[in-house]
Order: structure tokens, then sequence, then C-alpha cells
């Protein structure tokens, strides 16, 4: 039986890459898309990335703020976990 590895280990850095954080902003976009369709609403991709783009920003921003702390700096586990919990905040209260 194979352990599985986490997908930000102990030991990685703060901040994520451009990278993590387009693919982020793609599957926001995605979301957003998918609960506007179930929800009887009407949003366009061009709407979709600019809200996902905003909200990728904030959460970004705010995950790099908490990630210093005023003995250092956090665990990137924690600031991972900041920097998703900010984004699902964007979009559900923007």
């Amino acid at each position: 039986m194979s352990e599985t590895q986490p997908i930000v280990s102990p030991t990685t850095v703060w901040p994520i890459s451009a990278e993590q954080r387009q693919s982020t902003v793609a599957r926001v976009k995605a979301n957003i898309l998918s609960v506007a369709f179930f929800s009887g609403h009407q949003v366009d991709e061009p709407r979709a990335e600019e809200l996902a783009a905003a909200a990728e920003k904030k959460a970004y921003t705010a995950a790099c703020v908490a990630s210093r702390t005023t003995t250092g700096e956090r665990p990137a586990v924690e600031s991972l976990q900041a920097y998703a919990r900010y984004a699902w905040q964007c979009i559900v209260c923007p």
C-alpha cells in the first residue's frame, strides 16, 4: 500500500507559482459557470473569468499577508489553506 503525498509539503515555500494561480482562476471560473447554470442565472465566460481573477487576486493578497507573522513565516500548508478559504469567501460573499 503506497502513501499519498500531500500536494504541498510542510517545506514548500509560499507564495505559489503563477501557473498555480492561473490554474486556480480557471477552476474558479468553471465553478462560477456551473453554479450560475444550475441556479438559473446567465453568466458569460468573460464575466466569469473576470470574477474568478478578482477573487483569486484578493485571496492571494490576503494569504500573503496571513503568511507573515511577527516571528517569521507560517508553514506553507497553513498559507495554502488560507488562500483556499479566502478564495471561497470572495466567491460566496463578493
